[in-house]
C-alpha cells in the first residue's frame, strides 16, 4: 500500500509495490509532532532501549562539549598544515560528530 503520489493531496491509499522505501517518510510526516526522536534502520537489525538510551547519551555529550569548546585552537609551535596533531577540538570539529550505532 501507498499513497497516490500524483495527486497534490496524499489522501488515499493504493496498491503500490514499488513505494516500499518510501513509505517511511509518510509515516514520520504524519507523526512528527507527537515524538521527539525518530530511528529508522533495516528489518535486519535488532535495536534495544539501551541502545538508544546510549546514543541519547552520546548526542547530549557531543552537545555539551560544543559548548564549551573553543572558537579556534592555535596549534603549539613547530607544527606545519596537514602534521598529525592531536589536539583540542574546535566547535566546528564537534559539529561534525554524530553519534553512531
Amino acid at each position: 500500500l501507498g499513497y497516490d503520489t500524483s495527486q497534490p493531496q496524499f489522501t488515499k491509499l493504493q496498491n503500490r509495490t514499488l513505494h516500499l522505501s518510501r513509505q517511511h517518510r509518510f509515516v514520520i510526516k504524519d507523526k512528527l509532532q507527537r515524538y521527539d526522536m525518530f530511528v529508522c534502520f533495516e528489518d535486519d537489525m535488532i535495536i534495544h532501549a539501551e541502545h538508544v538510551t546510549h546514543y541519547r547519551a552520546v548526542t547530549h555529550e557531543l552537545m555539551r562539549l560544543r559548548e564549551t569548546a573553543p572558537d579556534h585552537v592555535v596549534p603549539p609551535p613547530g607544527v606545519q598544515p596537514g602534521d598529525n596533531y592531536h589536539g583540542p577540538m574546535t566547535k566546528n570539529m564537534l559539529k561534525r560528530m554524530i553519534p553512531g550505532f
